[in-house]
């Protein structure tokens, strides 16, 4: 069986205000049209997904790990002193200020070092030293399949080269193709040819007629389906990937029938950490 780990973020609602870690978090069954916020704890949750051995059948998620995952603390900003401050408050005052600005810089900092997309490559990097200690894993692929939020450059860039990193993106983001060898080289002043020419949006590929799709075999849902898909190899995204090639994956929205009517369901657009792999 092939080695496929989920990791995502989930909260625990506290109550008590002196909690250590505990800050004000979106609360996830909120509706879209209103978002609320909860007093909570953040954790990370990982958890490895087993088939069945003999027959064809759903897989079964086993937890595997769950860390807590605190958020950054944010500096705060000074409060602005009254009308009828005197000179060595406003002064005090913008002493406060400058050291803000600086605060907020090292804060953006932290963030890409210890922020949840960084603590999410992280645990995915233990999940991969856990399986090289097994007999028989070191070698293996593990992959990872994640949402929008962990499918960005900091995790790409804590990522350990043995994981395959499947994660959401956006219908609308901006994609390279890679510089061909027989394309000629820019010299002199200005910036180098990294990039090859520009590829259709993801949601354009989706549409495009002249691109074909292609079927697997899935299992879902207690039955087999047929899975259409459009795929495109050695694709960069500028501003997530950089120069690293990825692989394109547009998955058709599946049709089915309520109420007399057709329906669809939403298309899905996935981006693989390694356009190499099958």
């Amino acid at each position: 069986q092939p080695l496929v780990v989920a990791l995502d973020d989930t909260i625990c609602r506290k109550t008590g205000k002196r909690i250590r870690a505990a800050k004000t978090l979106h609360d996830p069954l909120s509706p879209p049209f209103h978002p609320n916020f909860c007093h909570a704890l953040r954790f990370l949750q990982a958890v490895m997904l087993i088939w069945p051995r003999d027959k064809a059948g759903a897989a079964r998620a086993i937890p595997v790990a769950f860390d807590l995952a605190p958020p950054v603390p944010k500096p705060k900003q000074p409060r602005k002193p009254g009308k009828r401050a005197s000179k060595k408050d406003l002064a005090a005052y913008a002493r406060d200020c400058r050291a803000y600005q600086n605060d907020v810089k090292n804060f953006r900092k932290m963030q890409q070092l210890h922020g949840l997309s960084a603590q999410g490559a992280k645990l995915l990097n233990q999940l991969r030293q856990r399986c090289n200690a097994i007999a028989g894993w070191e070698n293996k692929i593990l992959w990872s399949v994640v949402d929008a939020s962990f499918c960005n450059r900091t995790v790409f860039n804590f990522l350990d080269p043995k994981i395959v990193l499947i994660g959401r993106v956006r219908k609308d983001i901006r994609l390279y193709g890679p510089v061909n060898e027989g394309t000629p080289t820019k010299t002199g002043r200005g910036r180098k040819t990294a990039y090859g020419p520009l590829l259709p949006t993801p949601e354009h590929l989706r549409q495009d007629a002249n691109s074909p799709w292609e079927k697997c075999s899935v299992f879902a849902a207690g039955k087999r389906h047929q899975l259409n898909y459009k795929t495109i190899a050695s694709v960069c995204w500028r501003s997530c990937t950089a120069t690293r090639p990825m692989r394109l994956i547009v998955i058709r929205p599946l049709r089915y029938r309520a109420h007399g009517h057709t329906l669809y369901r939403q298309p899905a657009y996935l981006l693989v950490s390694d356009c190499t792999v099958s």
